[in-house]
Protein backbone atom coordinates (compact mmCIF):
# COMPACT_ATOMS: atom_id res chain seq x y z
CA UNK A 1 0.00 0.00 0.00
CA UNK A 2 0.87 3.22 -0.99
CA UNK A 3 1.85 6.00 1.84
CA UNK A 4 0.58 8.89 1.43
CA UNK A 5 1.08 12.35 3.21
CA UNK A 6 -1.57 13.73 5.28
CA UNK A 7 -3.04 16.92 3.08
CA UNK A 8 -2.36 19.82 4.74
CA UNK A 9 -1.63 23.67 3.71
CA UNK A 10 2.01 22.97 4.87
CA UNK A 11 2.34 19.94 2.46
CA UNK A 12 1.66 21.06 -0.69
CA UNK A 13 1.70 24.39 -2.84
CA UNK A 14 -1.64 26.22 -2.45
CA UNK A 15 -2.01 28.65 -5.33
CA UNK A 16 -3.56 32.14 -4.73
CA UNK A 17 -6.83 31.62 -5.79
CA UNK A 18 -7.21 28.50 -3.16
CA UNK A 19 -5.76 30.36 -0.58
CA UNK A 20 -8.47 33.21 -1.07
CA UNK A 21 -11.31 30.60 -1.37
CA UNK A 22 -10.21 28.97 2.50
CA UNK A 23 -9.87 33.07 3.69
CA UNK A 24 -13.71 33.43 2.43
CA UNK A 25 -14.70 30.81 4.11
CA UNK A 26 -12.80 31.36 7.26
CA UNK A 27 -14.29 34.67 7.48
CA UNK A 28 -17.59 33.63 6.79
CA UNK A 29 -17.36 31.22 9.88
CA UNK A 30 -15.97 33.66 11.73
CA UNK A 31 -18.97 36.25 11.40
CA UNK A 32 -21.20 33.96 11.96
CA UNK A 33 -20.14 33.09 15.09
CA UNK A 34 -19.66 36.32 16.67
CA UNK A 35 -20.25 39.32 13.67
CA UNK A 36 -19.88 42.08 16.81
CA UNK A 37 -16.67 41.02 18.24
CA UNK A 38 -14.81 40.14 14.69
CA UNK A 39 -16.23 43.06 13.00
CA UNK A 40 -14.13 44.96 15.84
CA UNK A 41 -11.22 43.21 15.37
CA UNK A 42 -11.00 43.58 11.81
CA UNK A 43 -11.65 47.04 11.96
CA UNK A 44 -8.86 47.53 14.56
CA UNK A 45 -6.08 45.04 12.91
CA UNK A 46 -7.08 47.02 9.31
CA UNK A 47 -6.33 50.47 11.28
CA UNK A 48 -2.93 48.71 12.68
CA UNK A 49 -2.10 48.31 9.30
CA UNK A 50 -3.05 51.38 7.63
CA UNK A 51 -0.17 52.70 9.69
CA UNK A 52 1.97 50.48 9.24
CA UNK A 53 1.56 50.65 5.19
CA UNK A 54 1.10 53.70 2.89
CA UNK A 55 0.37 50.73 0.41
CA UNK A 56 -2.10 48.40 2.25
CA UNK A 57 -4.78 48.63 -0.30
CA UNK A 58 -2.49 47.18 -2.49
CA UNK A 59 -2.68 43.84 -0.55
CA UNK A 60 -5.34 41.44 -1.59
CA UNK A 61 -6.04 39.87 1.28
CA UNK A 62 -6.45 43.15 2.82
CA UNK A 63 -9.28 44.30 0.33
CA UNK A 64 -10.80 40.81 0.65
CA UNK A 65 -11.04 40.73 4.87
CA UNK A 66 -11.73 44.61 4.67
CA UNK A 67 -14.39 44.00 2.15
CA UNK A 68 -13.08 46.69 0.37
CA UNK A 69 -12.64 46.71 -3.97
CA UNK A 70 -9.07 47.24 -4.72
CA UNK A 71 -8.78 50.18 -7.09
CA UNK A 72 -6.35 48.46 -8.79
CA UNK A 73 -5.44 45.61 -9.58
CA UNK A 74 -3.39 44.35 -6.11
CA UNK A 75 0.22 43.84 -6.36
CA UNK A 76 1.30 41.98 -3.49
CA UNK A 77 -0.73 39.32 -1.44
CA UNK A 78 -0.46 38.61 2.46
CA UNK A 79 1.48 41.00 5.02
CA UNK A 80 4.35 39.33 6.46
CA UNK A 81 4.49 37.46 9.42
CA UNK A 82 2.62 39.07 12.26
CA UNK A 83 1.19 41.25 9.71
CA UNK A 84 -0.44 38.40 7.80
CA UNK A 85 -3.90 38.18 7.52
CA UNK A 86 -3.98 34.74 7.00
CA UNK A 87 -2.18 34.41 10.11
CA UNK A 88 -4.75 36.95 11.59
CA UNK A 89 -7.58 35.14 11.17
CA UNK A 90 -6.46 31.89 12.44
CA UNK A 91 -5.31 33.42 15.56
CA UNK A 92 -8.88 35.10 15.73
CA UNK A 93 -10.64 31.84 14.73
CA UNK A 94 -8.10 29.91 17.79
CA UNK A 95 -9.29 32.61 20.11
CA UNK A 96 -13.17 32.22 19.69
CA UNK A 97 -12.74 28.37 19.79
CA UNK A 98 -10.64 28.65 22.99
CA UNK A 99 -13.45 30.68 24.62
CA UNK A 100 -15.80 28.22 23.74
CA UNK A 101 -13.87 25.54 26.09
Amino acid sequence: MEKREPENFENKEVSQEEKIEKIRSLLMELVEKDAYFITNKIAEFAKNLQKKYSDYHDYRLYCIVVGSTPVKECSKFDFEGDDSVEKFLELLKESLEGDKK
